[in-house]
């Protein structure tokens, strides 16, 4: 099934699930996930990077599993894990 994970802007500190017009009007990263019984297929974007070459980390998070991720530029993160 399709998820909206939550997901840390700040290195785990505080988790938001924000929808993709929240995420627009606060300029953050796209983070959006499909879940099967066992694994999760993570897909991510900043589709608004400030300068070439900037990277961005993110703690993402979905019941008890747990990852960073690494956004670059605008180039699309795709990852896969075992839940």
């Amino acid at each position: 099934k399709a998820i909206i994970p939550e997901v840390s802007f700040d290195g785990g500190n505080k988790f938001y699930q924000y929808n993709a017009a929240e995420l627009h009007e606060k300029g953050l990263p796209i983070v959006r996930a499909i879940v099967t019984k066992d694994k999760i297929l993570v897909a991510g974007q900043n589709p608004n990077p400030k300068n070439v070459g900037e990277t961005k980390q993110l703690v993402v998070k979905y019941g008890k599993w747990k990852d960073i991720i690494t956004l670059k530029n605008d180039d699309i993160y795709l990852g896969e894990a075992k839940l």
